[in-house]
Formats: C-alpha cells, structure tokens, sequence
C-alpha cells in the first residue's frame, strides 16, 4: 500500500490532497479498480477492537490479502498497529468473489448546532427546488424537510427529513455536509442523492457523480463513496452496507417518475404513501414480500398509479375513505 493510499484510508491527507487524488482515481480505470481492492482493507478496524494478538491480527490479514491480491502481501506489516484507534467496525463478506463492505456503528447524537438556519419543505405530491448562492441546486422529494446554515466551525449544514438531491458546485473553499441524526455526509463537489425519512428503516445515500464521504456524528469518516455506490444504513441494527446501483432507481422521483427494480411490493407502496398522502394496507400481509420491477409515470391521481400498478404487476385493489376524508387502499 502507498504512503498516500494509506493517509486518504485513514483521514489523514488534506482536503486539497483528497480533492486531487479522488479527481485522478475516477480518470483512471486501473487506479479506480486498485483502489476498490483497497478499500476493503479498511476491515482492519474490526481488528482494533477484537481480544487477540497482533501476531493473530497480522496472520488473518495477511490471509486476507492474499485472497484480494497476493502480489501486495508484503507491504501491509505495519499497518495493524495504526488503525486500532477506529470504533467502527467493518467487516468484509465475500460472496461469488465480490466484496460488500458492512459496517458496524456506535449509537450517537447529531453534533451539529446550526446558526440562522433556513428551513424549507415539499408537501405531499410535490417537489421543491432550492437553490444556493453558487449556483448549486438542491431538490426535495415528496413530505421532506431540510434546514440550511452553519455551524460553529463554518462548515455549512444542511439537516434532512425526507428525500433530496443535491448538485452541488465545486468549491474547494467551502465546507458543506448533510446531517441525517445517525449519520453525515460530506460532500466535495458532488452530485448525490439522500434518502433519510424518519420512518424509514433504512437511511440511503448515493452517489452519481463526484465524491462523498460517509462519517459517523463524531467525524470519524467510514467510507468514501465512488460513483455508481449506494450505502444503506440500518438504523436498528446500526449497519452500513456499500454495494452498486442503477441510478436511475434513486433518480427517477426528479424526473417525475417512479422506479422500482426489484422492489418489495411494501416498499413500493411506501413510495406511494409518501406522494399522495394516503394509507396502503394488505389484505394478505405475505403480499408485501413479493418483488417487482416497474417504470410508472407519476401522475394526478392515486387511482391512475394504482391501474398501471395493476396492469404491471397483476394485483387488485379496492379505494375507501377514513372518516376524515383521507384515502385508504386496500391491497388484495
């Protein structure tokens, strides 16, 4: 491992020195791939945490990097004694010789205290776009919340409920990063998408273009994201899973779409509540586990969704109303 890979794995280069040498790793397809194998050494933080020696230590990762790539075995010896510090957690599972990356986290509270924030907020069917001095551009998804100001050491804050895209300006001058209560993400220069509404198990953030780094509320950085990355974090059982995704399944609510690729019809159902304001229930709670992709056009109407929902993926529905009004499907 280089002296420099080594810095940027551990968080120990500079923000210029990261913004450089991310900016020439997505130029390079071979340095993207070295760097992918990298990455996954970061499982030496479990290591830090583990009741064995540093000889047990060393030998499991050496074994490790034997599997990942053999030929760079012998410049890892001194590394163990430099990453015990780290409380994460990671460890890599190794499925059909791909690596997923699985971190476990410390419960935490948010640390950011936000002076003369702005508050904005997309209603129930609707998108909201705000814009920034600078020219960079965020967009709120469907019943979300978002407070915009800084904090004590001027690093811009923005606070999330709900969903938003951010396409944020290049600017090696300022700090900007978005607080999500169990986690935070700090941008350089990006375009990503955040999906972090309080009800929602799972806290997701993906990358389209750029870099982001994933840090626990301490500002101990977890992983950097590559394009193309997804990282969903579950709140109860505070993990963080890294894996590929097809962006255009976290994209597509801009464009006035719904995308689902291999989606839980709970999950679908959810994404529905959340735009039109209204209450799905099962007749046959077994239905919520069955999986369906599907490209559907948002529309005015519930009604009209739920017919192309129908014509896609064969279920039957019934419409009612709650005794105040307010719209309830069943799912049969």
């Amino acid at each position: 491992m280089h002296e420099e890979d080594f810095r940027h794995i551990t968080n120990n280069s500079t923000q210029e020195e990261r913004n450089r040498f991310f900016k020439e790793l997505q130029e390079d397809s071979v340095e993207w791939t070295r760097w992918q194998h990298l990455k996954n050494l970061n499982f030496l933080m479990s290591l830090g945490k583990a009741k064995t020696s540093d000889s047990f230590k060393q030998e499991r990762l050496n074994d490790f990097w034997q599997k990942t790539d053999a030929a760079k075995s012998t410049r890892i010896k001194s590394i163990i004694p430099m990453v015990m510090r780290y409380a994460a957690i990671v460890v890599i599972a190794v499925m059909s010789g791909v690596f997923m990356n699985k971190y476990f986290l410390t419960q935490e509270s948010s640390h950011n205290n936000l002076v003369s924030a702005l508050s904005f907020e997309a209603d129930h069917g609707s998108i909201a776009t705000v814009k920034l001095n600078d020219g960079s551009v965020i967009w709120l998804n469907s019943d979300s919340k978002l407070s915009i100001g800084e904090n004590e050491d001027g690093t811009t804050v923005a606070k999330l409920d709900g969903e938003a895209l951010f396409e944020l300006v290049p600017n090696e001058d300022r700090k900007f990063e978005v607080d999500v209560k169990d986690l935070r993400i700090r941008d350089i220069g990006t375009s990503f998408n955040v999906r972090a509404y309080a009800k929602d198990r799972i806290i997701q953030t993906a990358l389209i273009d750029g870099v982001v780094d994933i840090l626990q509320q301490n500002g101990t950085r977890l992983v950097s994201l590559n394009p193309g990355e997804i990282a969903n974090f579950n709140k109860k059982a505070r993990t963080l899973d890294v894996a590929k995704i097809d962006l255009e399944m976290v994209t597509g609510w801009k464009d006035g779409k719904f995308v689902f690729i291999g989606k839980t019809l709970d999950e679908i159902t959810v994404e529905l509540e959340n735009w039109y304001n209204v209450d799905i229930e099962f007749e046959n709670s077994k239905m919520k586990k069955e999986v369906y992709s599907c490209n559907i056009r948002r529309t005015s109407t519930v009604k009209s969704v739920m017919e192309m929902l129908k014509y896609s993926t064969g279920i039957e529905y019934e419409i009612m109303e709650d005794t105040t009004g307010k719209e309830k499907i069943m799912i049969k």
